[in-house]
């Protein structure tokens, strides 16, 4: 889900374009935006509560860490974003361009 200040069609859709499912423009009513986090969530068999699952890889969202074979890393930043993203995108080819414009949008503003 994408959250912005920017609200012109061109933005929405570059971010829809990214890889968000969604898009809310602040300022944001807060129960709207809740029940879209729901909804988004309930669309997704790769996410559950608070983490991602790809096999027997899981992401902790609010830790920043992964877990495999029982054992835990935490990673950096950049890491977490770039494999939440893959994850997101399981078994698709996804181009240089679309992680840049994903990973590193904010970056360019």
């Amino acid at each position: 889900m994408m959250l912005t200040a920017r609200d012109t069609p061109y933005d929405k859709i570059s971010g829809l374009d990214a890889g968000a499912d969604d898009c809310v423009v602040k300022p944001a009513d807060v129960v709207e935006l809740l029940t879209r986090v729901r909804a988004l969530g309930r669309r997704s068999p790769l996410w559950s509560g608070n983490s991602l699952r790809v096999a027997d890889l899981t992401v902790h969202l609010s830790t920043l860490t992964v877990e495999r074979e029982n054992r835990s890393q935490r990673l950096s930043t950049r890491e977490f974003q770039l494999l939440k993203y893959f994850m997101r995108h399981p078994q698709q080819v996804v181009s240089r361009s679309q992680i840049e414009q994903a990973l590193w949008q904010d970056l360019r503003s």
